[in-house]
């Protein structure tokens, strides 16, 4: 697979997630890129504030993904934007399950991944250098951006690049194991009390399929969709 061998770049899009979904012939691995979107869109219906030229915001074409690799798309890219973070910032990133990207208790990023019959896109939204007054309020896990944390600015195709990278050798791999104690290394809350679908008990890890792993009481339950609450 290449990543971003087909590019289409917009000043302003509604969502680069939006477009990609709708683009009929788009080849595998086409990125879609803008420098600002006016209804970026998160998990759950959720807007993403997307001012112009601060943040990387793109979309991907994936075809022909194996099942199991698209069960678990949303924690492989997430590993592929904290890598590209960790390299880019020299900062340390955690991973909360199930899209969200994470540094010192803030959110610094969060990926959709979405399905057609013959595609999925997986879209990222990452902060780079927006200041205070740009980010929206957030009563749990405040957002941040990389210039917030590290005090310098950051060339965002620098950084689409590294993260493209990483993605790519995440999506050749044939080694989930390893990728998985990496995503593991990275998981926000790991040993935590935690209440996740219906499950309550502590945060153990990442299964087979992507599933978070919650022990309880009555042994360790596959937690497949919903949102984590720490206590």
């Amino acid at each position: 697979m290449r990543l971003a061998q087909t590019r289409r770049h917009f000043d302003e899009i509604d969502s680069t997630n939006t477009y990609a979904m709708n683009w009929t012939d788009a080849p595998d691995g086409a990125l879609i890129v803008a420098d600002s979107q006016t209804q970026g869109r998160g998990r759950l219906g959720r807007h993403w504030t997307s001012p112009p030229d601060v943040g990387l915001y793109f979309s991907l074409v994936l075809r022909d993904l194996a099942p199991e690799v698209k069960a678990r798309l949303s924690l492989v890219v997430g590993l592929a934007v904290a890598q590209a973070v960790e390299e880019c910032a020299e900062i340390s990133v955690q991973i909360k399950w199930p899209n969200d990207v994470l540094t010192r208790d803030r959110k610094i990023g969060g990926i959709l991944c979405e399905a057609t019959p013959d595609r999925v896109v997986a879209g990222v939204g990452l902060n780079l250098n927006q200041r205070e007054e740009q980010l929206p309020e957030r009563p749990i896990f405040p957002a941040s951006s990389l210039l917030l944390q590290t005090g310098r600015s950051f060339d965002r195709d620098a950084v689409l690049n590294a993260l493209l990278a990483s993605l790519e050798l995440g999506l050749e791999s044939a080694d989930w194991p390893t990728q998985r104690a990496h995503i593991e290394a990275r998981l926000y809350g790991r040993g935590d009390l935690v209440h996740a679908g219906n499950a309550t008990g502590l945060l153990q890890g990442i299964g087979d399929d992507g599933a978070l792993l919650v022990r309880t009481a009555d042994g360790v339950v596959e937690v497949r969709s919903g949102e984590v609450e720490f206590f």
